[in-house]
């Protein structure tokens, strides 16, 4: 009788955790760790912001490219081979989405190095790392002033606090 009770009491405690929300796997998966849908499209904008800006391209062209769905890295190696070439933003998406082309292949055809590519986007890796090393450094400072702020509060308050202690003692 007591394996019969402790396979209902598993039974029933499986049954439980069933129903009682997200499991311990889904709460422990790497998703959860994915930036909040807040974050991610700021960092996202400023990725774009930064490769509009570095290779010059028209809101019409970045259009082109984020329409395209492909990687940060793969429209960097885009826009790259656009800037070398002298093809279109569109030339480039073509020969990769279209004719199924590798990244080495159509710097091949276009003569350009590959080695390019990969220079290109380690740029824009290292851009993106010193954007969020300055919001880091922005973030200790706003706590330092802020720290700064409380300190001298404090010494005011301190400050009138002992003239008070002192009129006090002159009565």
């Amino acid at each position: 009788m007591k394996i019969n009770i402790f396979a209902l009491s598993l039974v029933l405690a499986l049954s439980v955790m069933a129903h009682s929300g997200p499991s311990f796997a889904e709460e422990a998966s790497p998703d959860n760790d994915k930036p909040t849908e807040t974050q991610a499209p700021q960092q996202q904008d400023s990725f774009l912001q930064s490769l509009q800006k570095k290779y010059s391209l028209t809101d019409a062209q970045m259009k082109t490219l984020e329409a395209s769905k492909l990687p940060d890295a793969e429209l960097v190696k885009v826009a790259e081979l656009a800037k070398d070439s002298g093809k279109t933003i569109d030339e480039i998406l073509k020969m990769r989405l279209e004719e199924k082309m590798g990244w080495g292949k159509i710097a091949k055809e276009l003569n350009v190095k590959p080695g390019v590519l990969g220079q290109a986007v380690a740029s824009m890796h290292s851009h993106r790392d010193h954007d969020r090393d300055n919001l880091h450094d922005k973030d200790k400072d706003d706590r330092r002033e802020r720290r700064e702020e409380r300190q001298e509060r404090k010494e005011r308050r301190e400050s009138r606090e002992d003239a008070k202690n002192h009129e006090g003692h002159e009565k």
